[in-house]
């Protein structure tokens, strides 16, 4: 039995060293006990296979390998998925937003491999478990204690990987324990087509329409981003510059992202509906194209990313949309994750634009500064710009560049209603805290990550009283769920009966003591960790996984109210969704079941 445990003992050390010298690199997961833990249970698989293949030597050599070989590239994916998701990969499988059996995932696989997979360490690996079998056809390795050191190997490894931080030491307050209490089972589903008929209905014609409305979302850019052209500006100031028409701008200084993921704030932008809130009535409010196309608008989806992800693509099929043009109809090969080259799309987009002599209505989302940032385009780069994020970056401007042109040329950039404004911020390529996942907006709700880039541009024919209505909102507490109510207001659009945004219209004032949740976990988007935030007034609680308090409190620009951290609290106590992810995150970091 002694030459078993010491392979296996000789295995295990030489996969933790190849994982903790990855993930130190990396600033990911610096607990050691669950990765050797995990090493165990790899190395334990290892010298299973290997006395299983000594039975049958030397036939079973090849297929031993292979097995070697799947057990190292399950070892290397669960190394990517604790250093861009902070879970190990066991964690996040079920959860993945993409169907194995869709014809795009042999497409996309290519560019995600590359921005994810980390290669070198999977050779490793699998020389390191190829050693084991050499060494092992030396020795006289019995089945049945081979066996059993594989087995308890197994065991104490998957025991150790399940190990976690230390229980803080803390004292609860009432609402705490009611928290802690609360059941944190959430149910989910994923995103479908609903039908949405009788949703709305439209009032008389309004006093005004815009020519046109133009809606870019662009991911993962939060408000603090500079531009590369001009680092002395903002992103925002440089996309407003780029109109040409910087004075008919508005830009607005308080505005949160409802959630840090996009499968959960597009749908938020697109139909209204919070992420607090069912997926019944996220499938009952309409689409924004619906209310345009109800005004005689053409309108118009353009995206450089699969829809084919999320199940985005039967979620948008019952949206009245007249040009749909997202990277499968492209054509084009998949280089940025699921996306391909922005700028062809922007193209295709101003190109539409040109035919459609009547009102028009489009939404472009552009997928540049999604990790792991594209940066390669068919435009040219300046080669000064080496960060891929900053290339990404210089690719949006080209993109705003060629859009402004395009609309000022036919004359309607001025008659134009223009909305920019990001899914939610990034921090994955900028120094994060010791440990922090890459993509650890997914559990964390950084201040950079829930703020993100917005500014509008009202028609230059806007009736004054709109136009200063916008201006009286832009130091208001305002949300990714405020939009819809706001287009459903300028085409004058009713919800049907027993429904009801959940926003508010920017036409009007947004009260100073506005309640706004963050949430990543509700019933349309499952992920086996949770983060929420409640924002009021000048206040906002943040229950994440930062670090182990149980919840941060931070004191927010603004002249509305204060609230306390259990006057918070207990508002997202009253929200069913907020009280199971606040729940999930106390039990985690408690330890109770």
């Amino acid at each position: 039995m002694m030459p078993a445990i010491l392979l296996g003992l000789a295995a295990a050390a030489l996969l933790f060293v190849n994982r903790w010298s990855y993930l130190r690199r990396h600033n990911a997961q610096p607990e050691a006990l669950g990765h050797i833990g995990m090493s165990l249970a790899v190395a334990g698989g290892a010298m299973l296979t290997v006395a299983l293949a000594q039975v049958r030597f030397p036939a079973a050599i090849a297929p031993a390998s292979l097995v070697l070989i799947g057990l190292a590239a399950y070892d290397a994916g669960d190394l990517a998925s604790f250093r861009f998701l902070g879970n190990p990969l066991s964690a996040n499988l079920r959860h993945l937003p993409f169907s194995w059996r869709s014809p795009n995932v042999l497409k996309q696989a290519p560019a995600s491999l590359r921005a994810y997979f980390p290669y070198r360490r999977f050779l490793l690996s699998s020389l390191a478990l190829l050693l084991v079998l050499a060494v092992a056809t030396g020795l006289d390795l019995r089945l049945a204690p081979a066996a059993t050191v594989a087995a308890f190997s197994v065991g104490v490894g998957l025991w150790l990987s399940r190990a976690r931080p230390k229980t803080p030491r803390v004292d609860l307050t009432a609402i705490d324990w009611r928290i802690l209490a609360a059941d944190a089972t959430l149910a989910t589903t994923r995103l479908s087509r609903a039908d949405r008929a009788g949703s709305f209905t439209l009032k008389e014609q309004p006093a005004f329409l815009p020519d046109g409305v133009v809606i870019v979302v662009l991911e993962s850019a939060g408000r603090h981003l500079r531009s590369v052209s001009n680092p002395e500006r903002s992103l925002t100031e440089r996309i407003v510059e780029l109109s040409g028409v910087a004075d008919q701008w508005l830009c607005p200084t308080n505005m949160i992202a409802n959630s840090s993921c996009t499968d959960v704030v597009v749908p938020a932008l697109m139909t209204g509906a919070a992420p607090h809130e069912s997926v019944k009535k996220l499938n009952r409010l309409p689409f924004v194209f619906d209310l345009a196309k109800a005004r005689g608008y053409r309108t118009g989806f353009f995206t450089s990313a699969t829809l084919d992800w999320s199940k985005l693509d039967e979620f948008f099929a019952s949206a009245r949309i007249d040009a749909l043009f997202a990277a499968e109809q492209s054509g084009l090969p998949f280089i940025n994750d699921t996306a391909v080259d922005d700028h062809p799309i922007v193209r295709c987009l101003a190109d539409w634009l040109d035919t459609v002599e009547e009102r028009f209505f489009a939404v472009h989302y552009s997928n540049a500064l999604h990790w792991p940032f594209q940066s390669e385009s068919e435009i040219e780069i300046p080669a000064h710009l080496t960060a891929r994020r900053a290339r990404a970056a210089y690719i949006v401007e080209q993109q705003f560049e060629t859009l402004f042109a395009r609309l000022a040329r036919s004359g309607r950039l001025d008659r134009t209603f223009v909305l920019v404004v990001a899914d939610h911020g990034e921090t994955a390529s900028e120094p994060r805290e010791s440990g922090a996942a890459s993509w650890d907006r997914l559990s964390v709700l950084h201040e950079k990550v829930v703020r993100p880039l917005v500014a509008l541009k009202p028609p230059a024919n806007l009736p004054v009283e709109l136009r200063q209505s916008l201006q009286a909102n832009l130091d208001a507490l305002i949300c990714s769920v405020d939009f819809a109510p706001t287009l459903a207001h300028l085409f004058g659009a009713e919800l049907a009966e027993g429904l009801r945004y959940p926003g508010y219209n920017l036409f009007e004032p947004v009260p100073p003591d506005r309640i706004a949740y963050v949430l990543n976990t509700n019933e349309w988007r499952g992920w086996a960790k949770s983060a929420a935030a409640i924002f009021r007034g000048r206040s906002s609680a943040t229950v994440d996984y930062l670090d182990q308090r149980l919840c941060r409190m931070q004191d927010n620009a603004g002249d509305g109210p204060a609230y306390s951290r259990d006057e918070l609290l207990g508002l997202g106590f009253d929200e069913p969704l907020v009280q199971k992810a606040m729940a999930q995150i106390y039990k985690n970091k408690l330890r109770r079941r």
